[in-house]
């Protein structure tokens, strides 16, 4: 499933497009290593979270668990990514988010009542985005306020 969206041109631009809020949603779920290590100064997405931040914590606000994808089929995704590019003991990092953000497109508009609706990759990357809300500011910003 990765290397399907990970080759597709029109998925790539579609992620290009919505960069500046995707970085936003990254940096809202995401956290910095254990305060403990002093190397690290990138934040990175884990699968779960105590905190509020985390897959899961996203999946819920963004109201795509459990109504588009499982928790497991989230967890699917999340694995298929970190295995990919290797494991890391913080968590995901922006760029393998990005991969993450299309993976769930696909894995969520893959089932057969929106095959015909949403034929590519591309197509199902964006309604995660725009009707979902993934890229959507305002609907950053009201989760943020309920935080």
């Amino acid at each position: 499933m990765l290397k399907a969206t990970h080759r597709d041109r029109a998925v790539h631009d579609a992620l290009q497009a919505s960069e500046g809020q995707l970085r936003e949603v990254f940096l809202h779920y995401a956290h910095l290593p254990d305060a403990s290590t002093s190397i690290a100064v990138d934040k990175y997405l884990v699968f779960d979270d105590d905190r509020g931040k985390g897959l899961v914590n996203l999946g819920r606000d963004f109201e795509i668990c459990p109504h588009l994808l499982p928790k497991s089929a989230l967890h699917k995704c999340y694995s298929a990514v970190a295995n990919q590019h290797g494991s890391n003991p913080y968590g995901l990092t922006y760029a393998q988010f990005l991969d993450l953000v299309a993976v769930l497109g696909r894995a969520a508009f893959d089932k057969p009542h929106y095959q015909a609706l949403y034929t590519t990759n591309a197509a199902k990357l964006s309604v995660l985005l725009e009707r979902w809300g993934l890229a959507d500011p305002v609907r950053l910003e009201i989760i943020r306020n309920r935080a």
